[in-house]
C-alpha cells in the first residue's frame, strides 16, 4: 500500500492555514481578555505614553482592531486583509515596546490582560515579530489564496472525526468561559471607612493645565500644585507581583539625591510609602507608620515618597529621618509604580521587583509591616 507524498503546495498549504489559525487565536485572545480588564488596558496604554484624555479612545480602538482582525482571520475570502491588519498592529507593539526600552522604561504589556502580562523587553519583541512572520507569509499567500471554510470542513469529517471536533470546540468554549469568570480586575484592598476620604490624590484635577504655584507657597489644593492634570482613572492597583521596580532619582528632605538603587544597596527589601502634604487621611497615618517602623525587631528599610516643597514637608513628616523622606515633582514616581493612591505602601524584594500588591490607608500598610497582626499598638 502506497502513501500519498507531502508536496511543497501541501506542505505551504498546512503552514497558511496554521499561521491563519495561530493569529485568529493570538489576537482574539488578546481583545477578549483586554475587554474583560478595560482599566488595566488603560493603565498600559498611559504607561507606553497614551496621554490620559484619549487613552479610552484608544482602548476602544485597540479592542476593535484585535478583535475585528481575528474575526476575519475565520472567514475564508478576507485572510489576506486581515493579515495586513495583524502586521501592521504587530508593527506598532514592536515599536511601542522599542521606544520605551531606548527610553530606559520597561511598563507592563498588558499584552493579554491578566491572563499573561509582563514588562516591555526583547522576549516581547521576538514573540511579535514570530507572530509577524506567520502574517508575512499570509500577505505574500497574495488576496486570491482562500482559507479553508470550517463549515465545509466539519461536514466532510467521519462520524467519529466530526465527534471528535465537537469535543474539541466544546473544551475550548469551556476554557474561555472559565478563563471569562476568573479573569478580573485587581482592585486595591481599601477599608471602607477610609475610602470616601482617601480620594484620588492626583486624581481630582481639572482638564486643562492648572496654574503654576505662587510664590508663597501656602497650603493649597492638590489640583493647583501638580504640573499636569491627570484624570482619576489610574487602577491603582500597582504593577503586577514580580515586575521590576521603576527606577527613581529623587532628592531628600536633606538635599541629596538618591536613588532606587542607593536604597537597595543595604540586600534588605524596602518598603515604599506615598503621601502628600495636602492629603488628610495621609496626615492621619503618618504618625502610625513612623510609630510601627520603629518597632520592628530590626531598622527596616524604607523610603516616604512625597511631594511639595522641603518647607511643607519638614513638620509633617518630622518623625521619619530626613534622609529618608524624598520629594518628587508631581507624581512621576507615583505614577510608574501605578500608587495614584495616598496613603499607600507596597514592598519591593532585595532582587529589585515588587513583592507585594500596594497597600492603601492605615490597616492595609500596618499589615505590610505586622503581616501576622502582632502588632503593640493599633
Amino acid at each position: 500500500m502506497r502513501c500519498k507524498r507531502l508536496t511543497l503546495a501541501n506542505a505551504l498549504e498546512i503552514v497558511l492555514e496554521a499561521s491563519r489559525f495561530l493569529l485568529a487565536v493570538v489576537f482574539l485572545t488578546a481583545g477578549l481578555s483586554k475587554f474583560l480588564d478595560p482599566q488595566g488596558t488603560r493603565t498600559a496604554l498611559r504607561d507606553f505614553g497614551i496621554p490620559n484624555a484619549v487613552a479610552p479612545a484608544f482602548v476602544m480602538m485597540l479592542l476593535a482592531a484585535e478583535i475585528g482582525v481575528a474575526l476575519l482571520f475565520f472567514t475564508t475570502t478576507l485572510v489576506w486583509y486581515a493579515a495586513w491588519g495583524a502586521a501592521g498592529l504587530l508593527t506598532i507593539f514592536v515599536l511601542a515596546v522599542l521606544i520605551a526600552m531606548i527610553r530606559g522604561r520597561h511598563p507592563d504589556c498588558h499584552c493579554f490582560g491578566q491572563i499573561h502580562s509582563e514588562p516591555a523587553g526583547w522576549p516581547i519583541v521576538l514573540r511579535n515579530l514570530v507572530f509577524g512572520a506567520s502574517a508575512a507569509a499570509l500577505i505574500n499567500a497574495g488576496p486570491a489564496w482562500h482559507a479553508v471554510n470550517l463549515i465545509d470542513w466539519f461536514n466532510g469529517l467521519g462520524p467519529s472525526a466530526s465527534k471528535f471536533a465537537a469535543v474539541g470546540a466544546g473544551a475550548v468554549c469551556l476554557g474561555i468561559f472559565v478563563m471569562a469568570r476568573r479573569v478580573k480586575p485587581r482592585v486595591a484592598e481599601v477599608e471602607n471607612a477610609e475610602i470616601d476620604e482617601e480620594r484620588w490624590e492626583w486624581g481630582d484635577q481639572p482638564a486643562s493645565p492648572p496654574a503654576p504655584r505662587p510664590k508663597p507657597a501656602p497650603p493649597t489644593p492638590v489640583s493647583q500644585a501638580d504640573p499636569e492634570p491627570v484624570e482619576s482613572t489610574s487602577t491603582g492597583n500597582g504593577l503586577p507581583i514580580g515586575t521590576p521596580a521603576p527606577y527613581f532619582d529623587l532628592p531628600t528632605l536633606m538635599g541629596k539625591r538618591r536613588t532606587l538603587a542607593s536604597l537597595r544597596a543595604s540586600g534588605k527589601d524596602l518598603l515604599l510609602v506615598f503621601v502628600s502634604p495636602h492629603c488628610k487621611p495621609c496626615m492621619a497615618v503618618v504618625p502610625g507608620v513612623a510609630r510601627w517602623v520603629k518597632e520592628q525587631p530590626a531598622p527596616p528599610n524604607y523610603a516616604i515618597i512625597s511631594r511639595g516643597t522641603p518647607e511643607e514637608n519638614e513638620t509633617k513628616l518630622a518623625d521619619f529621618d530626613p534622609a529618608r523622606v524624598f520629594l518628587q515633582k508631581g507624581m512621576e514616581v507615583a505614577q510608574a509604580y501605578d500608587s495614584m493612591l495616598t496613603p499607600t505602601a507596597l514592598w519591593i524584594d532585595a532582587s529589585g521587583r515588587i513583592r507585594t500588591e500596594v497597600a492603601t490607608g492605615g490597616p492595609a500598610i500596618r499589615k505590610l509591616l505586622y503581616p501576622n497582626g502582632q502588632s503593640q499598638a493599633g
